[in-house]
């Protein structure tokens, strides 16, 4: 009876972990990498990094322009740092409320080749970069601009 209880009592406290870690594993793309009001939100891959699972989940939201890429990593679908460069890699962009528009950037220190997104200009996503001037895996630097 009393090795009977023990076995039970394990496979209750297993069950009970099983639930409590299935329900807290993060939703891809939009978990971390949602772009709420007053961010700038890049990311690695077309359409927001949708269906990307969690190795192709890269990320990076500001709040300041940057004028050199290099200097930052994107953040995984964890929203730790990946090691991973976002110079030259951005393939879509999200501005949300609080801006009036970003400009994409070409190159390092706000030149070459340039693109502008923002709800003032009635662009505020694009998914797919590739359309646009700058192009995908192509922006080395972003300019905010308040409204």
């Amino acid at each position: 009876m009393r090795v009977e209880r023990k076995v039970a009592l394990a496979v209750t406290a297993a069950t009970t972990v099983a639930v409590l870690f299935a329900g807290g594993t993060p939703a891809a793309a939009d978990s971390f990498g949602k772009c709420s009001a007053g961010w700038v939100c890049l990311y690695e891959n077309e359409d927001f990094n949708q269906d990307k699972g969690a190795d192709g989940d890269h990320w990076r939201n500001f709040k300041k322009s940057k004028p050199d890429l290099r200097k930052y990593n994107w953040l995984d679908y964890y929203g730790d740092d990946s090691g991973d460069g976002m110079d030259n890699e951005t393939s879509s962009i999200k501005v949300r409320k609080g801006w009036c528009w970003v400009e994409l950037y070409q190159d390092v220190g706000y030149g070459g080749a340039m693109s502008v997104f923002g709800r003032e200009l009635g662009q505020p996503d694009d998914g797919k970069l590739k359309n646009n001037e700058i192009g995908d895996n192509r922006a080395s630097a972003f300019k905010i601009v308040n409204c």
